[in-house]
């Protein structure tokens, strides 16, 4: 079940709420997000292990010191990745049967290299909006583990009545107050050397490395012309999508730890993970930097997603198309819930509890729609489907594709491969 379950699914359902999370935890200024955040604000907090937001009755500095030193254990744990595995990619043409390939390595070792990867790209926004917050003392660091002075005097004073603040911290309103610095506060510079280690090795390296592994890692025509190869009678032919995604599932690639990080999208899209890990830093600098002014940060955000949902629309990275459904979903979502928090702040307009009710109304369809998807990339769900509706597909062998339209998947078909797929691979 977990092989044939398309993870990509489990991935762009992370990613969405791990963004959307950040949204509800920081635009606390506006009426729809504040309204709307009990149950989708606490499940986006959840995926963001935000567990400060999500669950307010634990006190947030102990979820602060906990992701700091995640953080540092994630860095070593980078590190190691970084360092180690590199010796691990063998050159099959250069070192010829001496090549020790993955298929050839311990299983275990393929199996926690995938689950250590896996781990780095969940914890890189909690990591990265974390270690942000310490560096710039931001009002959600600083509340959290302030301790009054000897003159009582606290290092934050609301916007609005210019007092000082109470010492303790209030999730999603950091926007009420005014910090004026965080170098008094017990450890901080052991905060400051961890968020500049976490800073340096998730947040700038890690999505760097996994590029290059993407590229060192992928299938290609050969190594003169990544974009020409050889067919079964010696001669050069062009590298097509159709043979790369019939590469990915060779068990040579199969067994690669790292196959993961292109898998499941075009041949022209593999960097498209690192792309995503992009946009959450981005995100995460102006919900930071502008935690003072929460129009802007709206406003940044909102034009940072709506790049995002048209680049998605337009290019549809994933090769299965119900995943490019799921992901323009969800990138629509998250910028009507920007537009909506925009327009529910105060001075915009007085709509604000229509406004968080569409907001939870929209957010419900999203999920439900996620749920539906994930659920039919299911074989045996997807069967059922396919019977209780009575639609007959045909495939195409080549390309790895089948659908309901007849004509499209025949005019397609490579006839003598066909043959060869469906007759004599099967007899053999």
């Amino acid at each position: 079940l977990i092989d044939d379950f398309p993870l990509v699914k489990i991935e762009i359902f992370r990613d969405f709420y791990q963004i959307i999370g950040t949204f509800f935890a920081n635009l606390g200024l506006s009426d729809a997000v504040r309204q709307a955040r009990t149950v989708f604000g606490r499940l986006g907090a959840i995926v963001a292990l935000d567990f400060g937001f999500a669950f307010p009755q634990i006190h947030a500095s102990t979820v602060f010191e906990i992701l700091l030193y995640c953080s540092l254990g994630c860095s070593v744990l980078a590190i190691l990745l970084l360092t180690q595995t590199r010796r691990l990619n063998t050159d099959d043409i250069r070192e010829g049967h001496e090549a020790v390939g993955w298929q050839r390595r311990s299983k275990w070792l393929r199996r926690l290299i995938w689950v250590a990867t896996n781990l780095l790209l969940t914890v890189y926004l909690p990591v990265s909006i974390g270690s942000l917050k310490v560096m710039t003392c931001h009002p959600h660091y600083v509340l959290s583990f302030e301790e009054a002075t000897e003159a009582g005097q606290s290092l934050c004073k609301d916007r609005e009545s210019g007092s000082q603040a109470e010492p303790f911290y209030r999730p999603g309103e950091e926007w009420r107050f005014d910090c004026s610095g965080c170098g008094n506060l017990e450890g901080h510079w052991i905060r400051v050397v961890l968020s500049l280690v976490s800073l340096a090795v998730i947040t700038a390296v890690f999505p760097l490395y996994c590029g290059w592994l993407i590229m060192k890692n992928r299938p290609v025509g050969t190594k003169e012309d990544p974009n020409m190869c050889y067919d079964e009678d010696g001669t050069i032919v062009p590298y097509t999508d159709a043979l790369y995604l019939q590469d990915l599932k060779s068990p040579k690639y199969k067994a690669s730890p790292y196959t993961f990080l292109m898998e499941g999208y075009e041949r022209k899209f593999a960097l498209y993970k690192v792309f995503v890990m992009f946009v959450k830093l981005i995100i995460s600098c102006l919900l930071v930097l502008f935690v003072g002014d929460q129009r802007t940060a709206a406003i940044g955000v909102l034009a940072v997603n709506l790049l995002f949902a048209i680049v998605s629309t337009i290019s549809r990275p994933f090769i299965d198309k119900t995943a490019d459904y799921m992901d323009i979903g969800a990138r629509i979502t998250a910028a009507i819930t920007l537009i909506f928090a925009l327009l529910s702040m105060p001075g915009s307009t007085d709509v604000g509890q229509l406004l968080s009710t569409l907001t939870i109304v929209i957010n419900a369809l999203n999920l439900a729609s996620m749920a539906l998807l994930m659920l039919y990339s299911i074989p045996w769900v997807k069967n059922k489907f396919k019977e209780f509706w009575a639609v007959c597909e045909l495939d195409d062998t080549c390309k790895d594709y089948a659908s309901s339209d007849a004509l499209a998947v025949v005019e397609g078909w490579n006839l003598p491969l066909e043959h060869r797929h469906r007759v004599w691979h099967a007899f053999w």
